[in-house]
């Protein structure tokens, strides 16, 4: 492992109101990989809802991804391919006060011109009053050689609430 500061941060967003959709834009080509974290909740009226991520504001088929998720008793998967985005979960309004969700989000190569662009997520929910405890890892690829300049974020059934973070790192090359 190279010396000194390996994560550097790009940009944070800490929502001062609640949006449906947050995007990191003009993200520099100067790093190998890129880090997302996501910490927070949503509006939804439910005890969770999707977030689906895309990127370079492409809306086509161009995404497939599979989830692997368990709550401690049981495991589940679920595979989509030819999808318009891919997919995280937050909770959201009915889930127990307080309690927030993060998603973590490793991009590869994501300047690359040559290949595909992969993702590995990680997300939780924590116990919400009406649902257990869920965590599950994404393993996603968009299927475009484009460099990665955008990356957006979208509540699926409402907003991301006030307080909301969202964290952008870039990892630099060893």
């Amino acid at each position: 492992m190279p010396a000194g500061k390996t994560y550097e941060p790009i940009s944070t967003q800490t929502l001062s109101t609640a949006v449906a959709t947050v995007t990191f834009s003009s993200i520099p080509q100067t790093y190998t990989d890129l880090i997302c974290l996501v910490e927070g909740r949503d509006s939804r009226a439910d005890f969770d809802d999707g977030v689906s991520i895309r990127f370079n504001s492409d809306t086509a088929a161009n995404y497939s991804w599979m989830v692997l998720g368990g709550d401690g008793t049981s495991g589940t998967s679920t595979r989509l391919n030819n999808t318009t985005s891919m997919l995280g979960r937050i909770i959201s309004a009915s889930a127990t006060a307080n309690a927030r969700s993060n998603l973590i989000l490793h991009i590869n190569n994501y300047s690359n011109t040559t290949t595909y662009k992969t993702l590995l997520e990680r997300f939780n929910e924590p116990p919400t009053g009406g649902a257990d405890y869920f965590m599950a890892l994404v393993l996603a690829l968009w299927r475009n050689t484009a460099a990665i300049t955008t990356l957006s974020f979208f509540s699926e059934g409402g907003n991301f609430n006030t307080g909301c973070t969202f964290t952008l790192y870039g990892i630099k090359a060893a």
